[in-house]
């Protein structure tokens, strides 16, 4: 009976031809549609999934109207205070500052001196003390509590 079926299939897709492209490309382009747009969504929902809290992380940009749209990661420096004021219902906020050639210098252990000045950095991020609150990443040294404090 299925040989039957394929039989009377063959016969009009052959007998109309023109229908049998429309379909086949119809189709055709479902699929891959549907495919792109699955595969989209699992690239988006696959960033930062090793943290423990990451269903409950949340990153905020910010949207440039000049000539044209640019979105930019992050927001305005007065924005974290007041998500923390504003929406007491956040946990914790933790602003991300990152900044492109820096020289960057720390003083030495005794506070004074000449203080050990680094090559300009390619890219440097400033962070909050909460930051470690929010990402979960292992230390190989130190205490994530007050690494970001002084």
């Amino acid at each position: 009976m299925f040989a039957n079926y394929v039989k009377i299939a063959l016969r009009t897709l052959l007998r109309h031809k023109s229908y049998a492209v429309i379909n086949v490309l119809g189709l055709s382009l479902g699929i891959t549609g549907g495919l792109l747009v699955f595969l989209l969504v699992k690239f988006h929902l696959s960033f930062d999934n090793y943290h423990a809290k990451a269903d409950r992380t949340f990153r905020l940009v910010t949207d440039f109207h000049f000539d044209g749209v640019s979105h930019t990661p992050g927001v305005p420096n007065p924005m974290g205070k007041a998500l923390r004021t504003d929406f007491p219902q956040l946990e914790r906020v933790a602003m991300v500052k990152g900044t492109n050639k820096v020289l960057i210098s720390v003083p030495n252990a005794a506070g004074s001196g000449a203080a050990k000045k680094f090559a300009e950095e390619e890219m440097v991020a400033f962070a909050e003390p909460q930051f470690f609150d929010v990402f979960d990443y292992r230390w190989v040294e130190g205490n994530p509590k007050t690494a970001l404090s002084a």
